[in-house]
């Protein structure tokens, strides 16, 4: 009975340890490293203080397509870069509160706040077409396939773009936790990058699983003068790799690079007058994580690797021990 007693502890000592080392196993490898960025001001550009931004799409690598917000005063509008002068303009009826902006199939789509109405128009900005949606509108932005929308929540919808339909839904979550306020979009290689309303960040979502994978700290960007809001506002040139952003009547339009230098979202500080397209590789930091397509460090996993490898030997070592102390025991 003493034997039977001490072969059940030992039984129950090793369910619970598995379990243990099954539980950080799983930890381990479902956790998603946020790598977090600092910025350089490569050029600033004039913006008009009064344009209350709700999206930016680079257009030919030296205009903007830019929608603003506020009953009365939204619109969409074509912007010249290196002067901030203001092309094309076409005004929103007074009911309707502008919000993000995107460019499909040579088309533009504007969303609306609460009105749960969008419009598409062609780059004259002629109305094609109207629809209804049943959310919010913030941000928009596109992945080739779907549009994806946020509506002010940590949820991100992916819409047929013909239908203007939801096909799924993915809840974006930092460090673990939801993060709500999700604002204006921009799609840059294969991730969303959104700001996140009264935040002076923007984070980069993975459209997969909604995990936060890196976090662009942007304090002390925003211009101090009256009538200046929050950040929102994200436009990527991808045939220069450059990355510009704005906030709600802000007077300047930032050309930034980040610090250091990231892997999935490539930077580059040509400036707007070259004609000719960056061809700079991807590039690390050797001070800073190397991080390829959101998956966690190099140095990262293998101490996940090296903690696992500690973990198991415990176990074993100690199944060794109550099996020896069981074996003799009996005899």
């Amino acid at each position: 009975q003493e034997s039977r007693g001490l072969g059940d502890v030992y039984k129950r000592q090793c369910m619970y340890l598995g379990l243990i080392l099954a539980v950080f196993l799983y930890i381990s490898c479902a956790s998603t490293e946020v790598i977090s960025y600092r910025y350089k001001i490569i050029n600033d550009y004039p913006h008009d203080p009064e344009a209350f931004t709700q999206g930016l799409i680079v257009e030919n690598s030296t205009l903007l397509f830019e929608g603003t917000g506020l009953n009365g005063k939204s619109s969409i509008r074509l912007v010249e870069i290196q002067t901030g002068r203001i092309l094309r303009k076409m005004t929103l009826s007074d009911e309707y509160f502008g919000e993000g902006i995107t460019e499909w199939n040579d088309k533009l789509i504007q969303l609306t706040w609460r009105n749960k109405k969008g419009f598409v128009y062609d780059k004259n900005f002629d109305l094609i077409q109207d629809f209804n949606f049943n959310i919010e509108g913030w941000g928009i932005t596109h992945d080739g396939v779907h549009l994806i929308v946020s509506d002010g929540s940590d949820k991100l919808f992916f819409w047929n773009p013909n239908t203007f339909t939801t096909v799924k839904t993915i809840s974006v979550k930092l460090n673990g936790s939801p993060l709500r306020f999700l604002n204006e979009l921009e799609y840059v290689n294969g991730y969303v990058l959104a700001n996140v309303w009264y935040q002076n960040f923007i984070v980069i979502i993975s459209p997969t699983n909604g995990d936060v994978v890196g976090k662009i700290d942007l304090a002390g960007l925003a211009p101090i003068g009256p009538g200046v809001d929050v950040l929102n506002g994200i436009a990527y040139d991808a045939v220069h790799q450059r990355l510009f952003v704005t906030g709600k009547q802000w007077p300047k339009l930032y050309h930034i690079i980040l610090q250091p230098p990231s892997t999935f979202l490539v930077t580059s500080s040509v400036p707007l007058s070259s004609p000719e397209p960056t061809k700079a590789p991807l590039r690390t930091s050797p001070s800073s994580p190397s991080v390829i397509l959101g998956h966690p460090s190099s140095a990262n996993r293998w101490d996940g690797i090296y903690i696992v490898c500690v973990l198991t030997a415990a176990v074993v070592v100690f199944s060794a021990i109550l099996f020896f102390g069981h074996s003799k025991k009996k005899k």
